[in-house]
């Protein structure tokens, strides 16, 4: 089936797949951090960093997240 003629959502299955399929290969080889930066409706942000992350691969794809180790402490 060519990526021309497919459904929009199978388009974005398909690169989401994708990606999560990157970041698992990447995230085995080595130790990871992850930031989550967080933009409220006022325009306030804040970020917080957790050790430890990867994907477990599956079915479906799990989340591995550690201890939170730095934070930019807005609140």
């Amino acid at each position: 089936m060519s990526c021309i003629n497919s459904d929009p959502i199978e388009k974005f299955e398909l690169l989401f797949i994708s990606g999560l399929k990157y970041i698992y290969e990447m995230t085995t080889h080595g130790s990871y951090q992850l930031r989550v930066d967080i933009v409220n409706s006022s325009g306030s942000s804040e970020y917080e960093v957790y050790e430890g992350f990867s994907l477990q691969h599956g079915t479906n794809y799990t989340l591995n997240v550690g201890s939170r180790i730095r934070s930019d402490g807005s609140k």
